[in-house]
C-alpha cells in the first residue's frame, strides 16, 4: 500500500454502482474535510475532485433526501402524512 491509497475513492460494483453511491458520497465528504491536509502532490492527482466539488455537494443533498423519503415511507407508509412531510423537507 502506498501513501496515496487512503485517498483513492472506493471501487464501485459494476452491476449496482448507482445503488451504492452513498459510499462514494461518504468518501467525498471525508476528502473535503481533510483537503487542506492532503499533500500537494496527491491534491494534483485528485484535481478532478476539486473541479467537481459542487457535484458532490448535490449528490450529498440528493442522498439525504432519499434517506429521508425511505424513512418516511417505512414509518408512515404511503399516506397523506408522508406526502406532506416529504414536501416540507
Amino acid at each position: 500500500m502506498g501513501k496515496k491509497t487512503i485517498y483513492i475513492p472506493p471501487s464501485q460494483r459494476k452491476m449496482a454502482r448507482f445503488q451504492n453511491i452513498n459510499t462514494l458520497i461518504e468518501w467525498g465528504r471525508k476528502i473535503q474535510k481533510i483537503w487542506n491536509k492532503i499533500p500537494e502532490e496527491i491534491q494534483k492527482d485528485l484535481s478532478w475532485f476539486e473541479e467537481n466539488k459542487e457535484n458532490f455537494e448535490e449528490l450529498k443533498i440528493i442522498d439525504e433526501l432519499i434517506t429521508f423519503v425511505k424513512k418516511e415511507f417505512k414509518k408512515n407508509g404511503y399516506s397523506l402524512k408522508t406526502s406532506i412531510n416529504i414536501k416540507q423537507y
